[in-house]
């Protein structure tokens, strides 16, 4: 049985990805200090005008970030504890 392609590229380009390369997995910032550079700096998203600078934040949402922050660590804790408890009791009860 034959194998029908009927594709035909229009020319059209979508998304620039000729100056995309691999991005290394454990240490994302090692190829800029290998002297690696990322790509042509014309092409990236212009930097936010306040961008060196800390946000101002109120009372808040200053709270707010950090109770969201704290619930998220709580979260993945109880998870991790969770985990744990179960592998010290199938241990127990199936390591004899």
């Amino acid at each position: 049985m034959t194998e029908r392609n009927d594709f035909e590229d229009d020319g059209i380009t979508v998304a620039d990805m000729s100056d995309i390369r691999p991005q290394p997995l454990l240490f994302p910032d090692l190829g800029l200090l290998m002297g690696q550079r990322g790509g042509d700096k014309s092409k990236a998203v212009p930097e936010t005008p306040n961008s060196g600078e800390p946000m101002q934040l109120d009372r808040g949402e200053r709270r707010a970030l950090i109770r969201g922050t704290i619930t998220a660590y709580l979260a993945a804790l109880a998870v991790f504890a969770a985990v744990f408890v179960i592998a010290i009791l199938l241990l127990v009860r199936f390591g004899r």
